[in-house]
């Protein structure tokens, strides 16, 4: 919308008339943006686990579980953690994971990482840990080009450099909030 077909390049007045058009063609794209559900981004999972997710040895990858199992027409999360992806399009994807250590001497690695069809995607991260009472909010965002039947899993592993401690732990606030879950995923279907 140019400036100068609502105010009057001479005199700076509003010229009402024009106004009113471009309002009412404004007001028209906006409803048909609306009604058109093909360019919006839609939510499609939103889960959490609210236990701790710990593994029990050095060196050995643990998937990490994003609560009880659910379905729709785009995904299908598992009780395992695996997401099954039913319809092909470009996804947005939020992990958040509370990682952690309580109650042992030494510094823990804790590594993460993301597996697209049981091979690593992008880096993984790493998270050293040297108090024995520490936890630390990891946010993990993915953009995917995603085919029909394409599977996605999220592992974590307490590396053999460090001590044998370490896991995904949920908070139980004392104020009467919800308790804060060891991992959240969120997937939102872009296109």
């Amino acid at each position: 919308m140019a400036w100068t077909s609502i105010v009057n390049g001479q005199t700076g007045q509003v010229v009402s008339d024009k106004l009113d058009a471009e309002f009412a063609q404004l007001e028209s794209d906006i409803l048909s943006l609306d009604n058109d559900k093909a360019d919006k981004p839609v939510l499609v999972l939103q889960s959490s686990d609210t236990t701790n997710q710990t593994p029990t040895t050095l060196d050995t990858a643990m998937q990490i579980k994003f609560g009880s199992t659910q379905t729709n027409s785009y995904v299908f999360l598992d009780t395992d953690g695996t997401i099954t992806f039913l319809q092909a399009g470009h996804y947005h994807v939020e992990v958040r994971v509370q990682i952690g250590r309580v109650g042992t001497n030494g510094t823990s690695i804790v590594l993460t990482r993301c597996l697209k069809n049981n091979a690593q995607y992008g880096g993984g991260s790493a998270f050293k840990l040297g108090n024995s009472d520490v936890l630390v909010p990891c946010l993990s965002i993915l953009h995917l080009d995603i085919a029909q039947d394409d599977t996605l899993k999220f592992q974590l592993m307490r590396d053999g450099n460090g001590y044998n401690s370490g896991g995904l732990y949920i908070t139980i606030p004392n104020n009467g909030w919800n308790t804060i879950p060891s991992a959240n995923i969120t997937i939102t279907k872009i296109a």
